[in-house]
C-alpha cells in the first residue's frame, strides 16, 4: 500500500510539474508579446525588428517595417490574451496617411484594433508588415499588387487568421 502511494505521489509530482511549466512557457511568451508591443509604442523599431522571426525578417525588410511601424503605431495595449496558438492583442494606435494631392500627412487615433501574433522558433512570426502594401494595392486598384502583397503574408504565416480573412475579402488564393 505504501509504495502504491509513493507511486501515486510521483506520478501527481510529475503531473504537476508539468502543468506549471506549461504554465510558464505560456507567461514567458505573454512577456514577449508585451514587450514587442511596449518596444512598437516606444518607436523602437530596431529592437523590435530583431526579436521578429527570421522568417519576417526575410520576406519584408527592415525598410518596410520601419515604415509599417511609423504609418501603424501603436500607442496603448489594451490586452494580450492567449487564444489556441495565437496571442490575441488588442491596443489603440495612430494610422497616418498622406493626402494624395499635396502630400500632407494626417494622423488618425484608432481604437482597438486586434491582431493575432503567435511565437515561433525563432523569434515572432509577424505578417502584419504586409497589410501597408496592400492597403497602398486597393488604393491603386492593382490586383496583382494585391495578390503580391497577401502571398507574402501568407508566406510569413499560413494560418493567421487575420491573414486568411484578407485572402478570402480580396477574393486571393493567396498562393
Amino acid at each position: 500500500m505504501i509504495h502504491l502511494l509513493k507511486k501515486w505521489s510521483l506520478v501527481s509530482v510529475c503531473v504537476l510539474t508539468l502543468i506549471s511549466s506549461c504554465t510558464k512557457s505560456s507567461d514567458d511568451e505573454q512577456q514577449k508579446i508585451a514587450e514587442f508591443l511596449k518596444l512598437r509604442e516606444s518607436g523602437n523599431t530596431a529592437e523590435v525588428w530583431k526579436i521578429l522571426s527570421d522568417k519576417s525578417r526575410e520576406v519584408f525588410s527592415y525598410k518596410e517595417f520601419e515604415e509599417y511601424c511609423f504609418i501603424y503605431k501603436v500607442s496603448e495595449t489594451l490586452e494580450i490574451k492567449k487564444t489556441g496558438d495565437y496571442f490575441t492583442v488588442r491596443y489603440n494606435f495612430y494610422d497616418k496617411k498622406f493626402k494624395k494631392d499635396s502630400q500632407e500627412l494626417y494622423t488618425f487615433y484608432i481604437r482597438e484594433n486586434i491582431e493575432h501574433i503567435r511565437i515561433g522558433e525563432t523569434g515572432i512570426i509577424f505578417p502584419y508588415t504586409g497589410y501597408l502594401s496592400l492597403r497602398r494595392a486597393v488604393e491603386k486598384g492593382d490586383m496583382k499588387e494585391v495578390d503580391n502583397a497577401l502571398k507574402k503574408m501568407i508566406k510569413v504565416d499560413s494560418s493567421n487568421p487575420d491573414v486568411l480573412k484578407s485572402v478570402k475579402d480580396m477574393g486571393s488564393s493567396g498562393h
